[in-house]
């Protein structure tokens, strides 16, 4: 990893594991299935185990930042200061 970037990748994991936390301390209080999904209607349309809830999606949000930063810190073209130009 990249020296420069070892603070803001430590950061940032320790700001998406800070729910899993939060959900560990309250486990006992949460219900069995939690809603995951909304609808435009804003009523809940999707529903999750707690264990999913709590523990999978953190760490799959924390799996797919660490393998974002991977592909882009070993880019051979090095292409990560690529700048998006708007059709005018």
């Amino acid at each position: 990893m990249k020296s420069e970037y070892k603070s803001t990748m430590t950061i940032t994991s320790l700001i998406i594991l800070f729910p899993l936390i939060i959900g560990l301390i309250l486990w006992g209080e949460l219900p069995e299935q939690i809603a995951t999904h909304f609808g435009a209607n804003n009523a809940p349309d999707g529903w999750s185990s707690k264990a999913m809830t709590v523990l999978g999606l953190p760490f799959l949000m924390l799996f797919i930042q660490w393998l974002v930063f991977l592909l882009t810190s070993y880019d051979p073209k090095k292409n990560q200061n690529f700048k998006f130009k708007l059709a005018t």
